[in-house]
């Protein structure tokens, strides 16, 4: 399935095939705004616009083999196409609604649940683009992680699905200077997770026993909440990093 860019419409091919029915082709209609980018999520066709969204089912019609879950739609659309994501029974994308835009939500059922946190949220709407925004999924030690990349803003911000925690990935220059991380987007292949370098195509493993990237420092920043004693001084003699 795709979308038809600049319209509220979307195809689907025929079943197992790359060829097309003229009158495969349907519209999104809960809400006026374009449609942003599509999404397959259990036989369910996700549609996601501007600022609306709705969810199609596979019914198998005649006709189109979709029709809308009329139990299913979003006053949140999708404000980077390629923001959207998903793993098992969840899609990830960067939001955009009637009242703004930069929120990542996280699909829960037919809802949508807000994932950022106000800090990253105040981070992400002062980008001066944040439209270009490019996300992946993977796997390792256990935990899943979605990945959302600004390139014009040079970051790369990471969720944790297990500690529902975020951070952030550098890339540390011979100058010293912090840019996003290297890989921009992902395949698992060979059993390996495997991204491709942004600026030059090399393929590289994310393997958490190397500590270098391509040989160059990994930049690590910790940062901690403020310790507070009633406005009395506070000394702490040492820490350790677990």
């Amino acid at each position: 399935i795709f979308n038809r860019p600049s319209t509220n419409q979307w195809y689907c091919s025929l079943s197992k095939s790359v060829s097309f029915d003229s009158l495969d082709i349907a519209a999104k209609t809960g809400g006026a705004d374009f449609v942003s980018t599509v999404i397959v999520k259990h036989r369910e066709a996700w549609i996601l616009g501007l600022f609306t969204s709705e969810i199609w089912s596979l019914v198998g019609g005649a006709d189109f083999p979709f029709a809308p879950n009329q139990g299913a739609f979003m006053d949140h659309g999708n404000i980077a196409k390629y923001s959207i994501a998903k793993v098992d029974v969840s899609v990830f994308w960067l939001s955009q609604d009637s009242s703004g835009r930069g929120i990542v939500m996280q699909s829960k059922g037919y809802q949508a649940d807000i994932i950022s946190t106000r800090a990253l949220e105040n981070e992400i709407q002062g980008y001066a683009r944040i439209d270009d925004a490019i996300a992946y999924i993977f796997q390792q030690g256990g935990h899943t992680f979605y990945v959302l990349i600004f390139p014009q803003a040079d970051k790369t911000w990471v969720y944790d699905l297990s500690t529902k925690q975020w951070h952030e990935w550098l890339y540390i220059d011979n100058n010293g200077k912090l840019h996003r991380h290297r890989g921009n987007c992902y395949a698992f292949m060979h059993g390996e997770n495997v991204v491709i370098d942004y600026q030059n195509g090399n393929l590289y493993a994310i393997d958490p026993d190397k500590h270098t990237d391509n040989g160059q420092p990994i930049a690590r920043l910790r940062s901690f909440p403020h310790v507070m004693a009633n406005g009395n001084r506070v000394s702490i003699s040492r820490i350790l990093a677990d």
